[in-house]
């Protein structure tokens, strides 16, 4: 499993069956879960499925978001 680390926060990626599974902290997750998203958000992980299209920007916004440590 992919892991990116940077300052003592770290994001990973898991390949499944119907789905990529982004692992980011929760406090990540508390921020994306008021915004409404064709992903599916659990506790610890959002899941992208296969079937849509990529959503980079989403996908941006939870890489910086995971990353800033300000």
């Amino acid at each position: 499993m992919p892991l990116f680390e940077k300052d003592k926060h770290s994001i990973s990626l898991a390949d499944c069956k119907k789905h990529i599974s982004l692992y980011v902290d929760t406090k990540t997750i508390e921020m994306l879960k008021p915004q409404p998203s064709e992903l599916e958000i659990k506790k610890n992980a959002i899941y992208i499925p296969y079937d849509k299209d990529l959503p980079i920007k989403t996908i941006e916004n939870v890489i910086r978001q995971s990353f800033d440590t300000k």
